[in-house]
């Protein structure tokens, strides 16, 4: 079992199958492993090798803007992925500016 981590205000980290034991609904759903967990009106799946050589700056933009928009409109954002992935999550995050 893997926990729900929240990285921001709103914005979770972990896998989707977690959350419901974690008493959270999600609204917004950024998927780094391609797979696409939720049927969701807001879901973005990106596939992200899980290798060291992996270019994630490519997906900062669209990834980055997927997350603020999510929040933009008070809703919870979780970045899905395997446990392997979870760094990956967390770089993907830090192109979201932080509120002050």
């Amino acid at each position: 079992m893997t926990a729900i981590v929240e990285v921001l205000d709103r914005l979770y980290l972990g896998q989707y199958e977690e959350t419901a034991a974690a008493g959270l609904r999600p609204t917004h759903v950024l998927s780094l492993d391609g797979s696409t967990p939720a049927d969701l009106p807001a879901m973005l799946a990106i596939t992200i090798r899980d290798l060291p050589a992996v270019n994630l700056y490519q997906h900062f933009g669209v990834g980055g803007s997927f997350i603020a928009s999510g929040l933009d409109e008070g809703g919870i954002v979780l970045l899905h992925c395997n446990f392997s992935k979870e760094s990956q999550g967390i770089t993907v995050s830090v192109r979201v500016p932080v509120p002050p």
